[in-house]
């Protein structure tokens, strides 16, 4: 039987050994990703899960959670979410909160990885919720960990940084070292963002601390990883290299295909600040196969951005542009307005809930309160009927009237200050009550205003991007409204622009015009004196008219003339 306060365990149960390091005065080898590692995490699950103790759903759920995490190495994400599922049902059969909570917590964490932010905090949130009710600061710390990274990608930095501070409080309280190397590893990525980076290898550092006596995992990798991109941006190219050839190793160890496209891309933005283009494209365009074949689409898009910028720089606008374009479309799919929208109305409705519990609580005691005033009352009236006794045996003692009288009325003065002091309670508590009610009104108000303006922010965003649009049109219609032929060509002499007029005197399509040359057209002849023409206005930048012939495909030979001159 395995014990189910042992956290975290099957995260930490396989130990690998480190592949060797190569040279950082090097270029790295690129080699696929062995996959020992994770198919042996896979095969040891297996047999957890058929073993003779498998009625025990502990047993079972854990095995499902190993082969779920060799899964995930792999890229293969929809089957780990169905292994982590199944885990989650063998532990509630057995309510076994704290393996139901890592669970749920690597089904938060695949989710992330695959860009659905949605999803992904729905978890979180559920989480947070049954972690605060079952009082595991452990995971209420990693979930509100999970919250502050969805945050932090959809740049809402200020939520991020109140998500990491809930967690650095809580991490205070529990004092463990697991929980301290999490929150300051997302605070260091917090102040990368921020660009903020001597911050940011200061938490880095502080993190690593606790890596830095324990085997191989996925997170000691990632965290390896970003302390290379910190030293990157800081301008210490060579120390960024070391650690990104110490995680690469580590990643290939692991078996992690989503770990080797991260640092292959990584070290394709080295190359780049190295000046080493080809190197550059060589592990950008391995990154980029590697990230489409396992269905790395925030990744892919990641890369396709730095390769189209690289394209620009170098000239290459054409492919530049596919590349940009093949970015938008990927970056559309994942952040969309919407989407930011529904996970900020889903935290906005978890604080919300908060709220709701805590003035739940401030009735529950106010009615305790109540309740004790109550048995206050009735213990007056036992004292009052107590008293009646006494009397009635004072009376019936023959003991003085003036005694009897100055005993009821210092117990009369007695029973007047507790009344006073009741009072007083009470009237605290309605000022502390109403205080509170103002309070929450206060912050949901707040909470309104600043949906409305994210509201507004966005809309005016979509208006730009369609007036932007629309002016391309424009232009596009100006020239075709022009009556004369109009072309543009790159110094390689091919069409990079026509008007429509240009394509009826041709004879062909515009669109099958584009990117091709006068010889693909006209006789040799004929596409060489254009040339010839071409490059006089190339070479001197002076505007050049000639009267030249042109020979179209229905064979008849006109004469033209040819105004062209050089746009930079």
């Amino acid at each position: 039987m395995i014990k189910s306060n042992l956290s975290l365990v099957f995260f930490f149960i396989w130990s690998v050994s480190l592949c060797q390091t190569t040279s950082a005065s090097q270029e790295l080898s690129i080699s696929p990703v062995s996959e020992k590692f994770p198919r042996k995490l896979i095969n040891d699950g297996q047999s957890w899960v058929n073993s003779p103790n498998a009625k025990d759903q502990q047993t079972v759920g854990l095995g499902y959670l190993l082969m779920a995490r060799g899964y995930s190495l792999l890229g293969e994400d929809d089957k780990s979410i169905k292994l982590v599922n199944q885990a989650c049902a063998e532990f509630e059969k057995n309510k076994e909160y704290k393996s139901l909570f890592d669970a749920k917590l690597k089904l938060a964490e695949i989710y992330l990885s695959e860009g659905e932010f949605e999803k992904s905090s729905e978890v979180y949130v559920q989480l947070l919720n049954d972690a605060e009710d079952q009082s595991d600061t452990l995971h209420m710390i990693l979930a509100n960990n999970g919250l502050g990274i969805i945050f932090r990608n959809l740049r809402e930095y200020y939520k991020a940084k109140q998500c990491y501070d809930n967690a650095l409080e809580m991490c205070r309280q529990l004092n463990d070292d697991y929980c301290y190397s999490v929150t300051y590893k997302n605070l260091g990525t917090y102040y990368f963002y921020l660009k903020n980076y001597d911050k940011a290898v200061d938490f880095y550092q502080k993190s690593y601390t606790y890596w830095a006596k324990r085997e191989d995992h996925e997170d000691q990798c990632g965290l390896i990883n970003n302390i290379g991109n910190a030293f990157r941006e800081k301008g210490d190219l060579d120390q960024a290299k070391k650690e990104y050839i110490k995680a690469f190793d580590i990643s290939n160890a692991l078996g992690s295909n989503y770990l080797h496209v991260v640092i292959l891309k990584n070290l394709g933005i080295l190359a780049i600040k190295e000046k080493k283009i080809p190197l550059a494209l060589r592990y950008f365009n391995e990154a980029i196969g590697s990230a489409h074949n396992y269905g790395l689409i925030r990744i892919e898009q990641e890369i396709l951005y730095q390769e189209s910028v690289l394209k620009y720089q170098s000239g290459d606008y054409k492919s530049a542009y596919e590349k940009y374009t093949l970015y938008e479309n990927n970056r559309d799919s994942i952040y969309t307005a919407d989407r930011t929208e529904n996970v900020i109305k889903l935290i906005n409705k978890l604080e919300t809930e908060k709220e709701r519990k805590i003035i739940e609580g401030i009735k529950r005691e106010h009615q305790i309160r109540e309740l004790t005033n109550t048995r206050n009352i009735l213990v007056l009236v036992l004292i009052l009927l107590l008293m009646g006794v006494v009397v009635i045996v004072l009376i019936y003692g023959n003991r003085s009237k003036q005694k009897v009288t100055l005993a009821l009325e210092d117990q009369r003065d007695r029973i007047m200050v507790q009344k006073d002091e009741l009072a007083k309670l009470n009237r605290t508590l309605t000022e502390a009550q109403n205080n509170l009610e103002s309070q929450v009104l206060q912050r949901t108000y707040e909470l309104q205003r600043m949906n409305d303006l994210m509201r507004e922010e966005m809309e005016e965003r979509k208006k730009a991007v369609q007036s932007l649009h629309d002016y391309q049109e424009y232009l596009m219609e100006l020239l075709n409204s022009v009556a004369d032929p109009l072309f543009v060509k790159d110094t390689g002499h091919k069409w990079v622009l026509l008007n429509a007029a240009f394509g009826k005197f041709i004879g062909r399509k515009v669109e099958d015009l584009i990117g091709k040359s006068d010889d693909d057209i006209f006789l040799q002849e004929e596409a060489h004196e254009f040339w010839e023409k071409d490059d006089l206005v190339f070479a001197t930048g002076e505007e050049n008219e000639n009267e030249e012939l042109l020979t179209p495909e229905d064979g008849k030979t006109r004469t033209i003339r040819t105004k062209k001159q050089l746009n930079r």
